[in-house]
């Protein structure tokens, strides 16, 4: 059994991928980056639901495929770490903050011909979002903004020099320590009162889970996907505030739009126990 994390496969593997002996497996990660992923030769597929095994169909394909629909492929993890009440307590305590906001960036290449190859996560991009949690971080004094970063580089690129001296002098900004137990982003995500990110697994993680999720959208891609609704989207600073705002005034509101979204993303999704499913199906799977 060939298991593929993703759906992007470098060229060598193509090769063992049309060996009929082998039998091939991947798991999608994220939604949003199903929709720019080319067409790949996995026979059997576990997916969110029916917006990707739509998004499926519209491609070109030559050969059968099998899909299962798994939800996001950790959020068990989830449940496991928060039974761990007294520990949770504790962090909140610790952080000494009535609200808190997690922050989810994107990585950010140390090198920079790697980061200037890139058109999403490159320096310039990342600077934009750290000055709009500055920014946003000063209207609302009370609210702790908890960043989750995607790597630990950041010291080491000059170009995020000002915006670091600005984070670390700041009273109500952070950023998760490497060695921290906020580090597993389910005790982030569970001390947390909404979450606030740039696309990623972990922002379709959140909506599954039921937590107050915006999402910053300085490309347009969620926009042009037409599955995340306004309602969810930070398209720029006067949203940005906007949005915070009425989580605040009106959560009940904002979590009927956030649930229309995971209906549309998760729909059928009657999958509880990841694990043991996607063991079963695989062993399934073998026997033929």
């Amino acid at each position: 059994v060939l298991i593929g994390y993703d759906l992007l496969f470098p060229s060598e593997l193509n090769i063992l991928l049309n060996k009929k002996h082998i039998n091939t497996f991947c798991f999608s990660e994220r939604l949003h980056g199903y929709f720019w992923h080319p067409e790949n030769n996995i026979k059997n597929n576990f997916i969110y639901g029916d917006i990707e095994l739509l998004l499926e169909k519209q491609k070109v394909t030559n050969f059968k495929k099998n899909f299962y629909f798994y939800g996001p492929p950790r959020h068990h993890q989830y449940f496991i770490n928060t039974k761990e009440k007294n520990l949770i307590s504790q962090i909140k305590k610790d952080l000494n903050f009535k609200t808190v906001c997690l922050i989810l960036d994107w990585h950010s290449p140390i090198n920079l011909y790697d980061s200037s190859r890139s058109f999403s996560n490159n320096w310039r991009n990342n600077s934009i979002f750290y000055h709009e949690v500055i920014n946003i971080s000063k209207l609302f004094p009370k609210i702790l903004f908890l960043i989750k970063n995607k790597d630990f580089n950041l010291d080491k690129i000059d170009y995020f020099s000002k915006i670091l001296s600005t984070i670390n002098n700041s009273s109500n900004i952070i950023f998760i320590k490497h060695k921290s137990i906020l580090n597993n982003p389910y005790y982030a995500l569970d001390i947390s009162n909404f979450v606030v990110g740039l696309p990623t697994s972990l922002l379709d993680e959140s909506i599954f889970l039921k937590k107050p999720t915006l999402i910053f959208d300085q490309f347009k891609l969620m926009e042009h996907h037409k599955i995340y609704n306004d309602n969810l989207l930070i398209k720029n600073s006067y949203d940005f505030k906007k949005k915070i705002d009425f989580i605040f005034k009106n959560k009940k509101k904002h979590m009927i739009n956030q649930n229309k979204v995971r209906e549309k993303m998760f729909k059928n999704l009657k999958i509880k126990n990841n694990n043991k499913y996607i063991i079963k199906e695989i062993l399934n799977q073998n026997k033929n």
